[in-house]
């Protein structure tokens, strides 16, 4: 007891020793410290900022002057050392909380509903009986693609389950940069299950033993019973292990450096597959399907694992990106973390979206082109006649030049005139010049909108001053 009470008083000398060090006395002070960090930005170092404010924890005039005010450009600089080169690994989802932790409070009955996180023995036994012999990462994955039409799979279609081949547009998964997927839609009362499997590429390595599983379960319930106002979103992943070619194991993945806001800065993201890559006019209703019900979620929160909010301003104001993209808005904002990392980890999703996907700003004519490259998938090719078309298609690695080169094979199958051809063609460049400028407009601006949003409204001091 006596070296249990030596540690205390060490712990509350130290603190006091912090405390008087402190710098941040005066209104002055604070708001000094606060508009000095602003101006700077970016070029500040984030760990100061928050050594200097933690060295006046237990200072009784900083709680008085300051202690609210340096709230807001205290968290921020948290959120910027996980998002900012060379992170902490413990907290590599990019949440409030270490991995360890996030993923621990998962499994929390007393808060969340038993199940949620687990991935269904129904598809585990499936997997475990479609393996005879020695079947190969691949040829497994091509039975889920073509023939997966069990007694089993069937009765669970009956209960709603739903399954989605295709490929990204955007995000290559490790550890082979494969882009294919295959995504699981598990109904329930309490939440939904949305789980994804990486599937080899067949463009590139189709024998390649992918390990990646992404998971998102969507709360619609609390653990009473009551549905809750707005839709909880919980993220992990797990990972295949294999034995001699056949899937042997899957573990939960809980030292990712993937931050699950990097890519869902609006909750769940509506999915816009490659070119052609939905086989068929069946799947192009489950593409449907599954864009609808995530829809239908409404306005998504985090369950308390990350406060968009401490990431900074919705951005892009002068180009019109908060017309859609803020708080109370359709989509979530673009945020310096969402906008920074991005160019960080080389995947650009804001750029990719104005010059690649063309899917901002939203435009008519675009869907329209979308929509009719749909007529490839409702040919019902044969799969090897499908893959030789997928081929050539996606040879370039320019996004708008595969959406050329779809237009293009779809006018050679009769599937468009020529005159749509060469107006779809045309509004292809001409949305690719105009989403160049304005993804510059936004990031050149990004820096200085940070910048007045951590001086907005800086009125340090006691309370009610």
């Amino acid at each position: 007891m006596v070296r249990n009470g030596l540690i205390a008083v060490a712990v509350l000398f130290t603190q006091q020793a912090f405390a008087q060090d402190c710098q941040l006395t005066t209104k002055t002070s604070c708001e000094s410290f606060i508009n000095s960090k602003a101006d700077s930005f970016p070029n500040v170092n984030f760990r100061d900022i928050r050594e200097d404010v933690e060295q006046c924890n237990g200072n009784a005039q900083f709680e008085a002057n300051c202690g609210t005010c340096v709230q807001k450009l205290y968290r921020f600089a948290g959120e910027q050392i996980k998002y900012g080169r060379g992170g902490s690994r413990a907290y590599g989802m990019g949440m409030t909380k270490p991995n360890n932790q996030y993923l621990a409070e998962q499994e929390d009955t007393t808060r969340y509903p038993a199940g949620m996180m687990k991935i269904p023995e129904e598809l585990i036994s499936i997997e475990n009986e479609s393996m005879t012999g020695t079947v190969t990462s691949a040829a497994y994955w091509e039975m889920f693609r073509t023939d997966f039409v069990s007694e089993k799979w069937q009765a669970l279609e009956a209960k709603g389950w739903k399954r989605l081949v295709y490929y990204s547009r955007t995000v290559p998964n490790p550890p082979f940069s494969s882009m294919r997927r295959l995504l699981f839609f598990v109904p329930g009362d309490s939440y939904d299950r949305w789980i994804q499997f990486t599937l080899p590429d067949v463009t590139r390595n189709r024998e390649a033993n992918e390990q990646l599983v992404d998971f998102i379960a969507v709360q619609k319930k609390a653990v009473d019973g009551t549905r809750l106002a707005e839709t909880q979103l919980h993220f992990r992943q797990y990972t295949r292990r294999y034995n001699a070619g056949i899937l042997s194991q899957i573990d939960l993945r809980s030292g990712t450096g993937d931050k699950c806001y990097s890519c869902h800065p609006g909750g769940m993201r509506p999915l816009s597959p490659e070119v052609a890559s939905v086989m068929s006019t069946d799947q192009l209703n489950v593409l449907d399907f599954f864009n609808e019900t995530m829809k239908s979620y409404g306005k998504q929160g985090w369950a308390g694992g990350l406060n968009v909010e401490d990431h900074g301003p919705a951005l892009g104001k002068d180009v019109g990106c908060t017309r859609c993209h803020g708080k109370g808005k359709e989509r979530g904002p673009i945020t310096w973390s969402f906008l920074n990392y991005a160019k960080i980890m080389g995947i650009n999703s804001t750029l990719h979206k104005m010059t690649q996907d063309l899917s901002m700003p939203p435009d008519m004519t675009t869907v329209a082109f979308k929509e009719s490259l749909r007529k490839l998938s409702h040919q019902n090719l044969p799969a090897d006649e499908w893959e030789q078309m997928f081929k050539s298609i996606t040879s370039s690695s320019n996004q708008y030049s595969r959406f050329e080169a779809g237009i293009l094979e779809a006018h050679s199958r009769n599937l468009l005139s020529t005159a749509q051809k060469d107006s779809f063609i045309k509004h292809i460049k001409e949305m690719v010049s105009a989403g160049r400028k304005t993804y510059e407009v936004l990031d050149a601006g990004a820096a200085k909108e940070v910048r007045d949003w951590l001086k907005d409204d800086v009125s340090c001091g006691p309370a009610g001053n």
